[in-house]
């Protein structure tokens, strides 16, 4: 039931969410909007202790009082606290304006707020919020994980140097160092995610080299991780010597010789194998050594050419 509130009757949603309602600057742009082309909508709250909580509507409510509105038109409803709680995170977890760590925040007090309430935690909690917002469990869980973030990266993310996504990334590519990174050279989520996936197509010896130069603020794109990943091979390559190479050749052939060995004694049984995930797998992998060895020897007959 909408009912003309006195202002001073007011009070907060105890369990807001959002607690940056904007700058003074953008509250009196929102008030003449409001003084020109009037409210859009009641704000909605409950009776508690002789006064009204706002459930939602904190923006419009501090507009109208810039407007100096004496009373303010709110619909009053027998609200429990874990409807204050879900329709205040249900009404601004979307915003635009909010940033990945507001809602991460906000949602990270959600979760808790369930542990005291209902018992509920991890999966079960984020399964909770998501069927209550309409959102999914892996979307809950990505923002839950934002407030596990570096006090640089969430400042990284609230100046708007990076989104919240783009530093949980970059974060597990190589700690801090990669968020502020990627942060200062302006990654996007996308990019990031294709220099990753180049990353890991290089040896692990070369990638960490590859990943110190990303740190470094030498690592603009795919074409650079590549660069890169070649200069750090043909490195390692001058500095190899003839009984390493020996010696690598040797475990090559060994392992060439007991592979031969375990398919011979595989093939009486070729006919009545089932073909099946482990079969696909298996194919793939002998697929891609052949391959391997193929260009591999193409290169030695061109240096004997």
């Amino acid at each position: 039931m909408v009912e003309q509130v006195h202002i001073t009757d007011i009070r907060p949603n105890p369990f807001q969410l959002r607690h940056d309602l904007g700058d003074r600057g953008e509250l009196e742009n929102f008030a003449k909007e409001i003084k020109e082309f009037g409210l859009w909508g009641s704000l909605r709250g409950r009776r508690k202790n002789g006064r009204v909580e706002l459930c939602w509507g904190h923006r419009r409510f501090e507009a109208l009082k810039l407007l100096g509105r004496k009373t303010v038109p709110i619909d009053i409803e027998p609200l429990t606290d874990e409807q204050m709680l879900f329709e205040s995170l249900g009404e601004n977890i979307q915003r635009k304006e909010l940033s990945d760590l507001e809602r991460g925040e906000a949602i990270s007090r959600v979760l808790g707020y369930l542990e005291k309430t209902r018992s509920l935690s991890g999966a079960g909690a984020r399964s909770f919020v998501a069927d209550r917002l309409g959102l999914t469990d892996s979307y809950i869980h990505t923002l839950a994980k934002m407030t596990t973030l570096s006090p640089v990266a969430k400042s990284a993310i609230r100046e708007g140097k990076i989104t919240g996504r783009t530093a949980l990334i970059a974060k597990h590519l190589g700690g801090d160092e990669m968020v502020q990174a990627a942060a200062e050279e302006g990654f996007g989520q996308t990019r990031l995610e294709r220099v990753i996936k180049s990353m890991r197509k290089l040896p692990p010896r070369v990638r960490k080299k590859v990943r110190k130069a990303f740190a470094k603020g030498k690592v603009h794109s795919v074409n650079d991780v590549e660069k890169l990943g070649w200069d750090a091979l043909r490195q390692e390559r001058e500095h190899l010597q003839p009984k390493e190479i020996i010696d690598i050749m040797e475990i090559i052939l060994k392992s060439a010789v007991k592979v031969r060995q375990l398919l011979e004694d595989f093939m009486p049984y070729r006919d009545s194998f089932q073909i099946n995930e482990n079969w696909r797998g298996f194919n793939s992998q002998m697929e891609s050594l052949i391959a391997k060895w193929e260009k591999f020897k193409t290169k030695e007959r061109r240096k004997t050419a």
